[in-house]
């Protein structure tokens, strides 16, 4: 598994925003938007591209197209945060929701939505998932999508505890498929509680007013 933490100051800017606890709702969503368009940048800065003949109203000319569009795997409900930048980005990709609770006692992960398609053969795929704690849920996703067949996994996140990037190490270490975590900031790490700190609180919470 591969992480990146990327450090454009625009990026610091607005996590910096998002992290402010007095940061309303709308414009916290509209700030974790903005965001998730430069990780999407960065996300897809190597992703394969096929030459293309064309015509310009001027002349013939060569260029080049993206070889498959990645498959965009929110998870609920705080991924929904991410999507729109992504469709934007990416608009002729596919969506497949899939949604997992965490038990606040154990912090263990359980599935209660999953419709990632029968095959991934030969699909790049792209999670969305604004934080990364202890890792476990991301950690079963990302192993259902290696299952099916994805060659690789890039996971798109505003911050991550190095608690939940060394759950991902040992759970993916296995794994056929190439992961790619790339996040904005990485905090020292979890409470007792297994929130990210300091992190930016519940981003779902955050992103829709409620619990």
């Amino acid at each position: 598994m591969r992480l990146t933490v990327d450090p454009h100051p625009l990026l610091a800017d607005l996590l910096c925003r998002i992290r402010d606890v007095n940061t309303p709702p709308s414009t916290f969503a509209a700030l974790v938007d903005r965001a998730a368009t430069l990780l999407l940048v960065r996300a897809t800065a190597d992703i394969p591209v096929v030459p293309v003949d064309l015509r310009t109203p001027l002349a013939e000319a060569r260029g080049e197209r993206l070889a498959q569009d990645p498959l965009l795997v929110p998870i609920l409900r705080a991924g929904l945060g991410m999507l729109a930048a992504a469709n934007r980005m990416l608009p002729e990709s596919a969506v497949a929701f899939v949604g997992l609770r965490r038990d606040e006692r154990t912090a263990e992960p359980s599935w209660y939505l999953d419709a990632l398609p029968d095959s991934l053969a030969d699909t790049p795929v792209l999670i969305l998932e604004p934080m990364i704690a202890t890792g476990g849920t991301l950690g079963d996703v990302i192993t259902r999508i290696s299952e099916l067949g994805a060659p690789t996994v890039t996971v798109l996140s505003l911050i991550c505890a190095p608690e939940g990037i060394e759950a991902l190490r040992r759970s993916t270490a296995g794994l056929a498929c190439e992961v790619h975590v790339i996040v904005a900031a990485s905090d020292p790490g979890l409470d007792s509680n297994n929130f990210i700190s300091p992190g930016l609180g519940d981003a779902g919470d955050r992103l829709f007013g409620a619990g």
